[in-house]
C-alpha cells in the first residue's frame, strides 16, 4: 500500500472554543504524516466528515453537529452561506496549509466527505453548499504552495451524481454504495438474477467511471465503496470476489488509484486485503503510469465475457472477466491500435503472477489472443473468471 484516506475531527472543539486549534488533535495528525513519511506513504485527509455539520441528517453517528463550536456563530442549515463561519474557515484553511503543508506525505486536500448528508444542503442551499465547495477549492488553490489536488463527495447512492463537484475539484471521486439504488440482484437468491450479482457489480463501477472518465476530462477516483452495501455478506466468499473485482474493472477503466473502500474493519482487513493489493500492486509495478502519454480507452471485447482497458502510446493494459463461468480459453479481441509485433503479457490476478509471455502481430489494427487454459497435472492450475494482460509495441 502506498496510500490512505482518513477524517479528522475539527481542530476547533468545544473546548477550544472557534478560532482556537486543539493541540492534542494537531499533535495526533504531526504523527500520522511522521509514521507515513517513513513508510513513504500518502494521505488523503479529509477536512470536514459530513457529520461534524449534520444537525439531523441520517440519524445516529451521523449526527455530531453538536461537537462543533460553529454551532456558536451559525446554524447547521446556514453554514455553508454563513460570511461568520467563513471569515473562521479562512484562518483554518491558513493553519492547516501551514502547520502541515510541508509534509511530502500529504497528498490530497478531501475537502469534504458526502456532503448531501448535512443540513446545509438538505435543509439549507444546495447551490449555496456546492459554491461554498467551490469556494474552499479556490482558497486552497491560492494558498498552497505546492498545489495539492482537491476533492469532495456526494454519498454513494446511484442518483448522487454530483455535478458541480466534479467540475470544481482536481480530482473527481464518485461513491458506490450498490444497495443504494443500484443495478443488482434484490431477491437475495442467486438463481433468480438475470445478471449474475458479481456482474452487475463491476459493470456499475465501469459505467461510471466511464461516465466521469468522457465528461469531465480530469482524474476520477472512487472516494468511498464497498462496507456492507452489497450483494454479498462480508463474512461469504462472493464478498472477497466483489473487491477483488472492484480493484480490477477500476484500474482497467482509467481510475487514478484504486478504490477506498470503508473500511478497514471487520469488514475490510488483512484476509481481505493484502492479498488482492499485493496482486495488484504486482501488475501495476509494471507499467510505468507517470510516464504514459496519449491514454485513451481501448477498444476491446471478449468473446464469451467482459473486457476493459486502456491504451497510450507506449502500451495497452486491460481486464478480462466472466463471472458467469471463466475466462479460460476465451478469445479477446483489441481494436484500433498500430500495426506491427507486440510482446503479450498475461497475468494471473488471483496468483498474482504473469504466466505467460508471447508476441503477437497486427496487421489491420486489430490484435487477437487467448486466455490460456492452464490445465496442469499436480498442482492447482486454474485460471479462474479473470485475468489481466499488459500488450507492449516490439521496436
Amino acid at each position: 500500500m502506498n496510500f490512505i484516506s482518513s477524517f479528522i475531527t475539527p481542530l476547533e472543539t468545544l473546548g477550544s472554543g472557534p478560532g482556537r486549534y486543539d493541540q492534542n488533535i494537531c499533535g495526533r495528525l504531526d504523527q500520522l504524516l511522521e509514521l507515513l513519511e517513513k513508510r513513504d506513504m500518502q494521505l488523503s485527509l479529509n477536512l470536514w466528515f459530513h457529520a461534524f455539520l449534520s444537525e439531523t441528517v441520517w440519524g445516529a453517528g451521523n449526527i455530531r453537529w453538536n461537537d462543533n463550536p460553529y454551532q456558536q456563530v451559525t446554524a447547521a442549515k446556514d453554514f455553508y452561506r454563513s460570511v461568520e463561519a467563513w471569515a473562521l474557515q479562512e484562518k483554518l484553511y491558513r493553519y492547516m496549509i501551514a502547520r502541515w503543508g510541508y509534509s511530502r506525505s500529504l497528498g490530497i486536500w478531501f475537502i469534504v466527505d458526502e456532503i448531501n448528508g448535512t443540513d446545509g444542503w438538505q435543509k439549507g442551499d444546495t447551490a449555496s453548499a456546492s459554491q461554498w465547495a467551490g469556494k474552499v477549492n479556490a482558497y486552497f488553490k491560492q494558498t498552497d504552495p505546492y498545489q495539492r489536488p482537491t476533492t469532495g463527495t456526494r454519498s454513494g447512492g446511484i442518483n448522487e451524481f454530483w455535478d458541480a463537484g466534479y467540475q470544481t475539484f482536481d480530482l473527481a471521486a464518485r461513491e458506490i454504495y450498490e444497495r443504494q439504488g443500484w443495478p443488482m440482484n434484490n431477491t437475495s437468491t442467486l438463481d433468480s438474477a438475470v445478471v449474475p450479482p458479481l456482474v452487475s457489480s463491476y459493470t456499475n463501477y465501469a459505467g461510471e467511471v466511464a461516465r466521469i472518465w468522457k465528461g469531465y476530462e480530469k482524474p476520477v477516483i472512487i472516494g468511498e465503496t464497498g462496507w456492507d452495501h452489497v450483494f454479498y455478506d462480508p463474512s461469504m466468499p462472493g464478498y472477497l470476489n466483489q473487491y477483488h473485482n472492484t480493484l480490477w474493472v477500476c484500474l482497467a477503466n482509467g481510475t487514478a488509484m484504486t478504490p477506498f473502500w470503508w473500511a478497514y474493519s471487520d469488514l475490510l482487513n488483512d484476509n481481505i486485503l493484502t492479498h488482492q493489493i499485493s496482486s495488484l500492486r504486482r501488475f501495476s509495478d509494471s507499467i510505468a503510469f507517470s510516464r504514459l502519454t496519449g491514454v485513451t480507452r481501448a477498444d476491446i471485447s471478449a468473446a464469451h465475457g467482459d473486457a476493459y482497458g486502456m491504451k497510450s502510446d507506449q502500451l495497452i493494459f486491460g481486464w478480462v472477466v466472466n463471472d458467469v463461468t471463466d475466462v479460460a480459453g476465451d478469445k479477446v479481441t483489441v481494436r484500433s491500435i498500430p500495426a506491427g509485433r507486440y510482446a503479450l503479457k498475461i497475468y494471473h490476478t488471483w496468483r498474482g503472477r504473469f504466466i505467460r509471455q508471447e508476441q503477437v502481430n497486427c496487421t489491420d489494427g486489430t490484435i487477437e489472443f487467448m486466455i490460456p487454459r492452464l490445465i496442469g497435472t499436480e498442482h492447482s492450475d486454474y485460471i479462474g473468471q479473470d485475468a489481466a494482460f499488459v500488450l507492449v509495441p516490439v521496436k
